[in-house]
């Protein structure tokens, strides 16, 4: 299974929510991360583009939330 890491990724940078730089890259990491714990788990199967966009999107809104309650405290 081939898994994408995302340093240079599209969606992540027109989906960023305007979280700062240091942020995004943690996101992007925290992506891979992810991606990569699903491929040792499921190594015959592929992951799909839609699948890795979701998972992109679910790992920046959750940052999104998590930034937002820190500026609330």
């Amino acid at each position: 299974m081939k898994v994408l890491t995302y340093k240079n990724s599209k969606f992540m940078d027109e989906h960023r929510f305007h979280l700062r730089k240091d942020q995004l890259e943690k996101a992007k990491r925290r992506t891979t991360d992810l991606l990569e714990r699903i491929a040792k788990k499921k190594p015959e199967e592929e992951i799909s583009p839609a699948f890795q966009d979701m998972l992109e999107l679910g790992v920046l809104e959750a940052m999104k939330a998590l930034e937002e309650a820190r500026q609330d405290d």
